[in-house]
């Protein structure tokens, strides 16, 4: 490998999730995309407060083609909050204290999908539409 080849993102940031939704839930939501190689939710359990409005986590994939898939799923309810899902452009998930000390989670409205994903709309001969994304091969 080249030095001049760039480091392919194989972590997702998903931000906005509800304090009632479990590790298990998260990884469920996420583990039909691909293999799973770290999962991290903060705050963690042992650190969540009456004061703790939302959730984060931080997911690592074998295949950087899954983070790309997973951030269509911006915005689906879980539980009662919309997600937020953007690739971390780092190589390792931050651990809690450094994920809180530099400023936390995203917010809504500041993902962007890489130019080379795209969404597309199919239509039947019915007339209805289907909506739907190229999976990872």
């Amino acid at each position: 490998m080249s030095g001049e080849e760039k480091e392919k993102v194989k972590i997702l940031h998903v931000a906005n999730i509800s304090t009632s939704a479990t590790r298990d839930h998260i990884y469920n939501m996420f583990n039909y995309l691909g293999k799973i190689q770290d999962l991290k939710v903060y705050p963690s359990e042992g650190n969540i407060t009456a004061n703790t409005l939302l959730k984060t986590a931080f997911i690592k994939f074998d295949d950087e083609r899954c983070v790309e898939v997973a951030q269509h799923l911006t915005n689906t309810v879980v539980i009662d909050c919309a997600i937020v899902c953007l690739p971390y452009p780092n190589p390792v998930i931050p651990d809690e204290e450094s994920f809180f000390n530099s400023g936390g989670s995203t917010t809504a409205g500041q993902r962007q999908l890489p130019p080379h994903v795209t969404n597309k709309i199919q239509e039947s001969d019915d007339g209805s539409a289907l909506f739907y994304w190229p999976l990872p091969k």
